[in-house]
């Protein structure tokens, strides 16, 4: 008996399992997590766009608004305030529901935010400035929604 038990030999463990490869369970993982990475840092770049362009439309609206003051042509300025805000339009909206207004379905198109319409009853120069060689209305009230649309937006 002494002879049987000296040709055993010892217990070999298997080696370790190995982290690489890897399973598709975990490629499958990581592509999700690349996914979601992905999409969280693209919303954030889209946010601060919009956030820069509120900025600088309510920046450039504050000029706008000094060289009123100043006396300077009306027109010009009404005109600029429109093109300021479809410019604030296209960063908020997409071209095909922006690009293609003009005159009447645009003040209606800034008025959708408020229940009073402003923008047909005191906005009225937005749409007729380009056509117009003098504005002797006051653009106060029309510089105070302009600034309370851009502010709105999201």
């Amino acid at each position: 008996m002494d002879t049987s038990l000296e040709q055993l030999k010892d217990i070999h463990l298997p080696e370790a399992v190995s982290y690489w490869p890897l399973a598709l369970g975990w490629w499958l993982l990581i592509g999700i997590f690349l996914l979601v990475l992905i999409i969280l840092v693209w919303r954030t770049f889209k946010q601060l766009n919009k956030h820069r362009a509120k900025w600088f439309a309510l920046r450039k609206l504050k000029q706008l608004e000094q060289a009123y003051d100043h006396q300077q042509d009306k027109v010009y300025i009404a005109q600029e305030l429109s093109v300021l805000l479809h410019r604030v339009a296209l960063a908020f909206y997409t071209r095909k529901q922006v690009a293609g207004l003009t005159g009447t379905d645009w003040l209606n198109f800034l008025d959708e935010d408020f229940s009073d319409n402003p923008f047909i009853t005191q906005g009225q120069a937005l749409m007729t400035a380009p056509y117009r060689k003098e504005i002797n209305d006051d653009l106060k009230p029309v510089f105070t929604l302009c600034q309370r649309w851009i502010k709105k937006r999201r």
